[in-house]
């Protein structure tokens, strides 16, 4: 049975510094850290926080978002964690799940948090374009050009087995999110 942490920012230039800060009082045995999106499930740490976790381990979230931003993915996620035994404690929403038999007041208040969390990022979304738009009318905003010799050198330590985490940590060679992209397209044969 361990005390388990996961964190997780949107991107590379977000600090997980006062998340860390907060699950500190808790003392977990390991840490899971994902520096991408929240929209889906498909997140390296998220992943193998799922593969490690035990029944009667103990999750620590900081809050409701940084689990997911989606309610259907929130749901799936906390839905598959207590499945398996483990209890799941937000930390911000002071809401702990655990065991087959929820409280309808709790269920009802984590499913209210999940939509705020999902608007939220669609909201975000929506003034990221709304700006893209008006940068553009202005002759500001081009668009990102694809690096091919970084994506060349993504693929080749991709093709040789290094992971989408240790491409951009170890090797440094782009961010994470930027090699997870670039793996996507490659997983979907759109480049090769």
């Amino acid at each position: 049975m361990e005390t388990l942490a996961y964190l997780r920012v949107s991107s590379s230039t977000q600090s997980l510094d006062r998340q860390r800060e907060l699950i500190a009082s808790f003392k977990p045995s390991r840490v899971f850290e994902d520096v991408i999106t929240g929209k889906t499930k498909q997140r390296p740490a998220l992943q193998e926080l799922l593969k490690y976790c035990r029944e009667g381990d103990k999750l620590i979230v900081p809050s409701i978002d940084r689990l997911g931003r989606s309610l259907v993915d929130l749901n799936s996620i906390l839905t598959d964690l207590i499945s398996n035994g483990v209890s799941v404690f937000f930390i911000k929403e002071n809401m702990e799940f655990a065991g087959s038999q929820g409280d309808p007041t709790k269920t009802l208040m984590f499913n209210m948090l999940s939509c705020f969390a999902q608007f939220e990022r669609e909201i975000i979304k929506e003034r990221q374009a709304e700006g893209i738009a008006i940068a553009k009318k202005q002759g500001k905003f081009k668009g990102g050009k694809p690096d091919y010799a970084k994506r060349e050198k993504i693929l080749a330590l991709y093709k040789q087995g290094v992971s989408r985490k240790k491409i951009a940590q170890v090797h440094k060679v782009a961010s994470y999110p930027t090699v997870s992209k670039v793996v996507r397209e490659y997983e979907k044969g759109k480049i090769e």
